[in-house]
């Protein structure tokens, strides 16, 4: 009978103990105002640090602006505005400086100068992050309906990233041919110091309004953060394409080796107003005096719960076009999507 009571007081021992040992691993954050909030940080991006806590069933989102003091035991990956790369952990903030501490030193830097923070996770799962977007439109005049649907997919590890996306399009209307548009791109991006970074992409595109059976690209190539803040991200790349390509009309099938001149511009501290926008420039070096150009902009606001309105706008353009009086093509889209931060 006298063991009974030794179990239990064994029982409450070790879960005091798990417990205050969680408690030590959690990470504290005080704000001007006097302030303390306790919980987990697990990322910091756009100038937002996302904070999980034992007392919300949703993650809490603070700007950096408010901070006065961090304590944190989070291994964390840490990018700073100068492109350099540290695995480790924050601590105090001291006259808007924070000390990174990683393996063998510390680091001392303007908290300005924090661009992005990633939590080390060891489960694969808590290394994604993805949305998905629809959208619908109806015409009364000829029935034209058009239906669009977007998703995407990002895998972050400690110093790459892979990020998968799809986009499609529908189009019916009375009298026309439907429309059909679909692009798939997969892309990897090696990420090294100096904000200088290595890719590989794989995409594919049919578009039927410029007779597109099959377009298959294949880009190596290199690039560079010209600006990279917790505010706004601008980016250079270049490098080569192979492409390949099948047609829906008598076109014969074609293949080219190019070489690719990009840019990309990110937008992100307008309030809840995210702003993207990317072109590539491609000039054949097979194929005499074709020039092809690939654009894309989007314009999100966010809502509350992870949800967004997003307005798109794709374009290509082709010197060389499959059919004459096609080479350019554009679609404008609105969505409304959530997205897994």
């Amino acid at each position: 009978m006298k063991r009974k009571p030794i179990f239990l007081f064994t029982l409450f021992l070790f879960l005091s103990i798990v417990k205050i040992n969680g408690q030590t691993n959690l990470d504290t954050l005080t704000f001007n105002n006097g302030d303390v909030m306790i919980g987990e940080i697990k990322s910091f991006n756009k100038g937002v640090f996302t904070i999980k806590t034992e007392y919300s069933d949703s993650d809490f989102q603070v700007k950096w602006k408010g901070l006065k003091r961090i304590q944190s035991k989070t291994d964390f990956i840490i990018t700073l505005e100068n492109g350099n790369h540290f695995i480790g952990n924050l601590r105090d903030v001291i006259d808007d400086s924070v000390t990174i501490q990683s393996q063998y030193i510390s680091h001392k830097v303007d908290l300005e100068d924090l661009v992005h923070l990633q939590q080390v996770h060891s489960k694969m799962y808590k290394k994604l992050q993805g949305g998905v977007d629809l959208g619908f439109s109806f015409t009364k005049a000829n029935h034209l309906s058009q239906i669009t649907a977007s998703t995407n997919l990002n895998f972050t590890n400690n110093f790459y990233q892979i990020g998968i996306t799809m986009d499609n399009l529908s189009s019916t209307q009375d009298d026309v041919d439907p429309i059909q548009r679909n692009n798939a791109n997969v892309a990897f991006a090696y990420f090294l110091q100096q904000d200088y970074f290595l890719i590989l992409n794989n995409g594919i595109l049919t578009n039927t309004e410029q007779s597109i059976d099959l377009r298959y690209t294949l880009q190596v190539g290199s690039g560079k953060y010209l600006v990279h803040t917790n505010k706004a991200n601008w980016g250079m790349t270049l490098g080569v394409n192979y492409l390949t390509e099948s047609f829906t009309n008598d076109s014969p099938p074609n293949q080219s080796i190019e070489t690719f001149l990009g840019t990309q511009i990110n937008i992100f501290d307008v309030g809840d107003i995210d702003i993207y926008v990317q072109a590539v420039g491609y000039k054949s070096i097979t194929e005499t005096d074709r020039w092809r150009c690939d654009g894309n902009t989007n314009f999100k606001y966010n809502l509350p719960f992870d949800l967004y309105l997003k307005f798109s706008y794709s374009m290509n353009y082709d010197t060389n076009p499959a059919e004459v009086g096609k080479e350019l093509d554009f679609v404008f889209t609105t969505s409304f999507g959530w997205n897994n931060k």
